[in-house]
């Protein structure tokens, strides 16, 4: 069995071409990736490569979950943008978001304006014994984080690592 590889074309595909913020560790690439929609200047690009041993650590921690690992393999960490308008809570899981979409008409500036955007957070999983990338799961975990948020992706991986509930609502996001 030949295993399916992720890479920046499969990502997009995935999530359904570039019209989508996205923020990724590749763990098939062991590197750090971003949709054409987020542009991070060189500090940010540098403070995105430092938490490389943070989506190592997430990893490992996920894969000594027996029930994920016996049937899974960690693939991606993601984070996109999202509209939430409805009071959830940082950890709280959301099904089929409004994704904030590029490039933004005059309309969509003015609804994503009102600080309703939010990071979401998610994980994306190979079956282990057809060696394919699962199609992404309709569930996300919202944070507080307004948007896109280097911050988050440190919190998200590490509050992964070390709570169990937590972790319990990243591995609902990555399996179907």
């Amino acid at each position: 069995m030949k295993k399916e590889i992720l890479t920046d074309s499969k990502m997009m595909d995935l999530f359904n071409g570039n019209e989508r913020a996205l923020v990724y560790y590749n763990y098939d690439a062991n590197s750090w990736g971003c949709s054409q929609y987020v542009s991070f200047d060189k500090e940010n690009k540098a403070k995105l490569e430092s938490l490389r041993e943070s989506a190592v650590k997430f990893k490992d921690v996920l894969l000594s979950t027996p029930a994920y690992n016996a049937n899974y393999e960690l693939v991606a960490y993601v984070q996109t943008e999202v509209l939430v308008h409805d009071g959830r809570n940082c950890g709280s899981l959301i099904a089929n978001p409004f994704y904030r979409k590029y490039p933004l008409s005059n309309d969509d500036l003015e609804i994503f304006s009102r600080n309703w955007v939010r990071a979401a957070n998610k994980i994306l999983s190979r079956d282990i014994k057809t060696g394919k990338i699962i199609a992404p799961s309709d569930l996300w975990m919202v944070s507080n984080a307004k948007g896109i948020n280097l911050d988050e992706v440190k919190a998200a991986l590490q509050m992964g690592t070390i709570l169990k509930n937590y972790r319990a609502a990243f591995l609902r996001t990555g399996d179907r």
